[in-house]
């Protein structure tokens, strides 16, 4: 997948135009793209390869719309950050582990505190009993029994939101911070007793401790993800992408 982005802060109501033209837009779709990049860099169109990608990018750039193309290969990947499983201010710097590998960030070199948050769903499935008319029933018994039971299996999604929170620093990997599978323990005698409680204790603690770093908490509204990623693009699935939007415009 290749996309075409516009970066922040948009153009003025001339970009509308170019943009409705150029995709063939409606110039309220086309608005509704542009004031998505009000805050930050923001998708205008997904493409299936390179070629078509840059086509469309220096057509855009042609009509005097400033834009740039992210390549798969452009996104941060979970492989590329440290999971969090444990972690411990320490005087010397903020300790992370995770299942095998460790890091100790000193705090001065924290760039960017960013958080974000997903939906994870969980499908269940269950048993609906449900009583019907049988006439067949209903002639056997002479009118005693009307009705039969029968079973059906239901599928049931819900969705639970987590929060997220990614440390950026410089010359150590990015840490990954998620709020259902942390261990909370290092908050010491800040431990409260419910995860959520907890993981807005350990994002007041980083900006305790990295009060040079830039803190952005945009992510944290689905509303925001959704613009930002456009119509095409799920937040569920695309949220490495619009991490790496952000940190672009962010520099960190």
């Amino acid at each position: 997948m290749y996309v075409v982005a516009l970066p922040y802060p948009p153009g003025g109501e001339s970009t509308v135009e170019v943009l409705a033209g150029a995709l063939r837009l409606s110039r309220l779709e086309a608005k509704a793209r542009i004031q998505a990049s009000a805050s930050s860099p923001a998708v205008i169109a997904r493409f299936a390869d390179r070629t078509a990608a840059e086509a469309c990018s220096r057509r855009l750039a042609d009509d005097g719309l400033p834009n740039f193309v992210v390549a798969r290969g452009d996104i941060e990947s979970e492989a590329a950050r440290l999971a969090v499983a444990t972690f411990a201010f320490e005087p010397e710097g903020l300790s992370a582990r995770g299942t095998s590998t460790g890091d100790v960030i000193p705090y001065a070199s924290v760039r960017l505190l960013l958080r974000a948050s997903r939906l994870i769903s969980e499908t269940t499935t269950e048993i609906v009993r449900e009583r019907k008319l049988s006439l067949g029933r209903a002639i056997l018994t002479g009118g005693l029994v009307m009705t039969r039971t029968e079973k059906r299996k239901r599928q049931l999604t819900r969705g639970e939101p987590e929060s997220l929170l990614y440390v950026y620093s410089a010359g150590h990997r990015p840490l990954y911070f998620a709020q259902l599978t942390l261990d909370y323990r290092g908050l010491g005698g800040r431990l409260a007793p419910n995860a959520a409680e907890n993981f807005v204790r350990l994002w007041d603690a980083l900006r305790e401790r990295c009060p040079h770093a830039i803190r952005n908490d945009l992510l944290t509204s689905r509303t925001f993800q959704a613009a930002l990623l456009g119509p095409a693009l799920s937040p569920e699935t695309h949220l490495d992408l619009a991490i790496t939007l952000l940190r672009r415009d962010l520099a960190a």
